[in-house]
């Protein structure tokens, strides 16, 4: 009995070393939780709070996925180090644009932020709607965080209207892929072309900005692209867009065989003479 005394004593004092740590920690803090922390005054609280500034999160999701799916979204920030998530809720008149604020300490101003989105977070459903799993086939009854690139923001200034938008996505970490063959003039045959686009917009397909589309990557036989690699690099390479390490691309292969006879590749890869300096007009 004493021993469990003593490991109920230890946990205790453990857990609320750790919660007044995290409540030291600059960064959102919710109303509530600023005025009631212990030693603290109501004076000092609302001080705080006056200070405080705010930044506007929009995010565009398609609404007719939230309409048969449960949950809504969320977001979670490292402002408060991902201790808390927000609901977002629906902007009125628009079905496809979710928005919230969120406070964060003065102190914080011009430092960067990074955000991450959710759905069904903090919630478990017991069963997935049919029309859901119709939809969204990778919807999680437990939460899931939302695939791709990393949203990140510098925190504005008081009173400069500090937004950050995002175009997420969540029910399926798989690509879309499309093969088709394209005549070519130039060369007088065809070629396979296969186009692989992210989760980001095959799900999402919401217009947005420019500099918030993927990246566009030609290869010309991506056979011979990263070797030694699985799939010659492309599962690890579509492993680390999906997670938000690198910026998602869309790829666009060029086969210079021709359904699979690899002699449609001999005559364009024909060896030609190298030049003994580079063009003058050229960059390299």
């Amino acid at each position: 009995v004493g021993r469990c005394l003593a490991v109920l004593l230890l946990c205790t004092a453990s857990w609320f070393h750790g919660w007044h740590a995290a409540s030291s920690m600059a960064g959102v803090m919710p109303a509530d939780i600023l005025a009631t922390r212990p030693g603290k005054s109501r004076a000092v609280a609302d001080a705080q709070l006056a200070t405080a500034q705010e930044i506007h999160v929009v995010v565009h999701y398609p609404g007719k996925i939230l309409a048969v799916c449960p949950g809504g979204l969320s977001f979670s920030s490292s402002v408060d180090d991902f201790g808390s998530t927000k609901q977002l809720a629906q902007r009125p008149g628009e079905e496809n644009v979710y928005e919230a604020t969120v406070q964060y300490s003065s102190q914080l101003a011009g430092t960067r932020a990074l955000f991450t989105f959710l759905m069904n977070a903090g919630m478990f459903e017991r069963s997935i709607p049919a029309g859901c799993q119709a939809i969204c086939t990778g919807f999680s009854v437990a939460g899931q965080q939302a695939w791709g690139s990393r949203a990140y923001v510098v925190l504005p200034e008081a009173g400069s209207g500090g937004i950050i938008e995002a175009w997420p996505a969540f029910c399926s970490p798989r690509h879309t892929v499309f093969k088709d063959e394209v005549w070519s003039p130039a060369t007088n045959r065809s070629f396979n072309v296969t186009t692989t686009i992210p989760v980001v917009i095959g799900e999402n397909n919401l217009p947005r900005p420019e500099e918030q589309m993927p990246s566009i990557l030609f290869r010309l036989d991506r056979f011979f692209f990263w070797p030694g690699l699985p799939d010659y690099g492309d599962i690890f390479f579509s492993g680390l867009a999906l997670t938000g390490v690198i910026r998602d691309l869309v790829f666009i292969d060029v086969d210079l065989a021709l359904n699979g006879d690899p002699l449609w590749r001999h005559p364009l890869l024909t060896p030609t003479p190298l030049l003994r300096s580079c063009p003058a007009e050229s960059k390299a």
